[in-house]
């Protein structure tokens, strides 16, 4: 997993615990104003196109507003998506709430939509980031767009702007381009990002888009082997963040293994928690269920702090080619 695709996934789930290089979308046609019927604001889930792997919700202001963790988070998120200064754009001020779709294609395409208050004429016509780097402006389904690398965004109306990668950022605008659109992904995942009283919710489906490995950046992550289905929901209540999730996998023996996998895991983590900044996790259990392996976990605003702080590392922007 490269730096540019963390950074992209950052943008949309640093509230649940880009890439050089010219890539816009439409590259420098002349920039024209998208005009999208209000109802759009009124369902962001509706953006999403349904061949998403990965969808997560987190409700920022909720994340912003916890006294030990609002700060931390906001100094990340502040720096995760590079509009201009002259745009008086801030996440942690103006960005409410975000939902980020990933897509399985040849490569990994990330796409977030946010809702919160947009300046829409100042960011479509912004041509530098924050750091005084050129940012491209280009047109695509009739929309302007701006993109910094591989980090493309479009202020689609005062309440709702959209970020990821070119590609991302194409599934959500052709649905616009057809009109006002509907939901359409899978009932079971709308049912997971709606569930009452969640800060944050993740669903994956990888029935259609299979784990190709049991791997994860050469981290060996047994318990992916075999899973169809992973369903998370969170809350930000003492002792600071609590996790509670359904895994389903193609067979109950296939379960039981990844369950033994996961408590095994936690028993490391006991052991070398000290070694990254005293990550503890609180109340974990993970028990099979027929195909399902049912777990949940707590984890303290120490350990919260610890893993925050290795995610500007991770989310550095790449040096420009």
């Amino acid at each position: 997993m490269t730096r540019s695709t963390v950074r992209l996934i950052a943008l949309g789930l640093t509230a649940l615990v880009g890439l050089a290089g010219p890539m816009g979308c439409g590259g420098k046609a002349a920039a024209t104003a998208g005009a999208p019927k209000p109802e759009i604001d009124r369902d962001p889930i509706a953006m999403l196109a349904p061949s998403a792997v990965l969808v997560a919700r987190a409700d920022l202001r909720a994340v912003y507003g916890d006294p030990s963790l609002g700060g931390q988070v906001a100094a990340i998120t502040d720096g995760l998506l590079p509009i201009g200064d002259g745009t008086w754009f801030l996440a942690s001020r103006d960005v409410d709430g975000v939902l980020v779709a990933v897509y399985a294609t040849p490569g990994t395409e990330i796409a977030a939509v946010l809702t919160g208050h947009f300046d829409v004429d100042r960011i479509a016509h912004a041509t530098q980031t924050t750091s005084g780097a050129p940012v491209t402006i280009g047109a695509y389904a009739g929309f302007t767009t701006s993109t910094f690398g591989r980090v493309t965004w479009v202020a689609l109306t005062p309440k709702m702007l959209v970020a990821g990668s070119s590609e991302g950022i194409r599934f959500v605008l052709d649905r616009l381009q057809r009109g006002a659109p509907e939901r359409s992904l899978p009932p079971w995942i709308i049912q997971t990002l709606e569930t009452p009283g969640a800060s944050g919710a993740l669903a994956a489906d990888f029935v259609s888009q299979p784990v190709p490995a049991a791997t994860l950046a050469s981290v060996n992550l047994p318990w992916l082997k075999g899973l169809r289905i992973a369903r998370v929901i969170t809350d930000m209540l003492p002792p600071g963040i609590n996790v509670a999730g359904t895994l389903t996998y193609a067979d109950p023996s296939e379960a039981q293994e990844a369950a033994g996998a996961l408590r095994s895991a936690d028993r490391w983590l006991e052991l070398l928690g000290p070694l990254v900044g005293g990550v503890k996790l609180q109340g974990f259990d993970a028990n099979s269920e027929g195909d399902d392996v049912r777990c949940k976990f707590a984890a303290d605003a120490q350990g919260l702090h610890a893993i925050l702080s290795m995610v500007p590392r991770l989310t550095r922007p790449s040096p420009t080619r």
